[in-house]
């Protein structure tokens, strides 16, 4: 995320990339890494009341490494979708049935992947995935009434589901020292069947004391993934600079407890710089100095207004004293995330990203003993 988020065409040897299932041919050495965040949010609704909330975790951890020559494996563990909200709203009415609201929600959606690449030609790669999403979200919605009970309302989803991908990528010299990295992936939308656990209870003071339960059950309904394209062009000047432009669309989604998302898409630019790689007197020009920004929508509307998310993104990245192979980076991003032409919600976030990388020469068969 340090680049804005770019990797579609990412091409750099020894450094394994997520987003395209056809980049492990390109690894000469095997390559894991993981990394994490912790992000910031300043909320402010349309009655100008604000809060801040602050959150961290897992971002990716992956594995991978060349196999024969032609061939490259990968496996991954990233985020597909997380829940994370807590607010409550009053009404100024002089109705005695609904003075407060409270909504929470909570959980995510993470994929595990395994990805196959094959080199078609020098410079010239494809590649094909299989991964399962899985995980949970539960919502709740609590009703305090000046009556003699409270309401509260709990939706649990538990989610399994299969998820297909496909990936190309290849490398253009412009000359000796310049040339153009490209990259299209695909990812397969699909409906399938989740069961839903849905609960409504009575209570009255706390919701841990239940009167009556008026509904305890589980049903299952339809949840459709979308379909994704994304294509990316990296411009590259020896192994000094990267620039790279990615355009990343998803297809509306319809599910029936959840409801529609809208097409969204992305734009992503990013650069890297490297004075010099392979210096030996300064450790500074051995380090990438990273820079970013993206446009996205989310596929969520209110009142027809489209909710939108910009940023700016920056960082660095150390590669170790002993093995230049290997290497942390470090980045942050700040951002703003709000539905256009309207003030019901605005959140300015700040996120700083932390990651691993290492490759070493493992799973490499002898060609000498």
């Amino acid at each position: 995320m340090a680049m804005g988020g770019v990797g579609i065409a990412h091409a750099v040897p020894g450094q394994y990339n997520i987003l395209n299932p056809a980049s492990s041919s390109r690894l000469n050495m095997t390559s894991m890494g993981a990394g994490g965040l912790f992000s910031e949010v300043d909320v402010k609704d349309k009655n100008g009341k604000t809060d801040v909330a602050q959150n961290g975790g897992f971002q990716y951890v992956f594995l991978a490494f060349p196999v024969g020559g032609k061939f490259g494996v990968g496996l991954s563990v990233t985020p597909y979708t997380y829940m994370g909200y807590d607010y409550s709203s009053a009404k100024s009415t002089n109705s005695t049935q609904i003075p407060r609201q409270q909504f929470k929600g909570s959980g995510g959606v993470s994929e595990a992947k395994f990805s196959l690449a094959y080199s078609i030609a020098e410079n010239w790669s494809v590649g094909a995935s299989v991964g399962v999403l899985f995980g949970s979200t539960t919502k709740e919605a609590t009703y305090y009434q000046k009556a003699k009970y409270n309401t509260i309302a709990i939706d649990k989803m538990n989610f399994l589901a299969g998820i297909f991908g496909a990936g190309l990528m290849g490398h253009i010299d412009l000359d000796e020292s310049h040339g153009l990295d490209l990259g299209v992936v695909a990812t397969l939308g699909r409906k399938t069947d989740q069961d839903f656990q849905l609960t409504q209870r009575l209570f009255q003071g706390t919701a841990t004391n239940t009167v009556y339960t008026a509904l305890d059950t589980t049903q299952s309904f339809s949840v459709e993934t979308p379909t994704e394209l994304g294509v990316g062009v990296a411009y590259t000047y020896l192994d000094k600079l990267s620039t790279e432009l990615d355009f990343s669309w998803k297809s509306k989604a319809q599910s029936e407890r959840l409801g529609e998302l809208k097409q969204s898409y992305s734009f992503n630019l990013g650069a890297s710089f490297t004075p010099r790689a392979n210096s030996i007197s300064s450790y500074f020009e051995r380090m990438s100095y990273l820079l970013g920004g993206y446009y996205l929508t989310h596929g969520v509307e209110y009142n027809g207004n489209d909710m939108y998310d910009m940023g700016v993104s920056a960082g660095l990245r150390f590669p170790f004293f002993r093995d230049r192979n290997s290497f942390i980076t470090l980045g942050v991003s700040y951002g703003l995330r709000e539905f256009s032409g309207s003030n019901v919600l605005r959140e300015k976030y700040f996120n700083a990203y932390l990651g691993i990388t290492i490759n070493q020469l493992w799973f490499i068969e002898r060609k000498y003993d």
